[in-house]
């Protein structure tokens, strides 16, 4: 059976925060964020050429202060202004979101988990094989035209999952600690109840967390 391949660009998955939220309406197709495709051949042109910003946010925060590049503001922002936002509530949604994946990787590498770049390639890997076989190729497709070519667009990719890797592995683990946590003893509780409030206590934990941090905009 084919599967249904989600773009780290196009839509978050709750508890991974690949990329955008679906707060941005997951519905919404690639034709609605054409503008996109510019905003991310900056990102990837940024990163080309070590962007300072976004290579020290890869770092541990150092004074409890938050790296939050300006780059990936201003890309969120135009996600969701080709999404359909006004500009001010675009900008708060990218400023939001920056913050949340920028907390859970500091939080992720200070807890230990971490992404080699073999690591990344190997699960790059990993996602061409079931790209070619996605129920949604032909819309993933539609975004990679965006870039100069396929490797461009995986390029992207692998600066992505410099951060959201380490962010995976540590929501998946946290994730599991509390679904054993909450399950009964003679294992008869709902696994699916059970994932659906380790969603709000996701969310939670998340909002809490940024609150909670200083940041400084580069």
């Amino acid at each position: 059976m084919k599967k249904r391949i989600i773009s780290a660009c196009i839509v978050a998955a709750t508890c991974c925060l690949l990329a955008i939220p679906a707060a941005a309406d997951g519905n919404r197709g690639v034709s609605d964020i054409e503008k996109w495709g510019d905003s991310i051949q900056k990102y990837t042109e940024t990163v080309t050429n070590q962007d300072e910003a976004i290579m020290e946010s890869l770092k541990p925060a150092e004074n409890g202060k938050i790296i939050l590049p300006q780059t990936e503001i201003d890309m969120a922002k135009d996600f969701y202004i080709s999404a359909g936002y006004g500009e001010a509530e675009a900008e708060r949604l990218a400023l939001q979101y920056v913050k949340e994946i920028n907390v859970l990787y500091q939080e992720a590498i200070s807890n230990g988990y971490t992404a080699s770049d073999q690591e990344i390639r190997e699960h790059l890997d990993s996602l061409k094989e079931q790209y070619q076989t996605a129920e949604n190729k032909e819309e993933m497709q539609a975004f990679m035209d965006k870039f100069e070519n396929e490797q461009a667009y995986w390029d992207y990719q692998f600066e992505i999952y410099k951060k959201d890797l380490p962010i995976q592995k540590y929501n998946a683990d946290r994730e599991k600690k509390y679904l054993e946590e909450q399950t009964s003893e003679d294992g008869q509780t709902e696994r699916l109840a059970i994932q659906g409030d380790w969603e709000e206590e996701f969310e939670y934990r998340k909002k809490a967390a940024v609150e909670e941090s200083d940041f400084v905009v580069r």
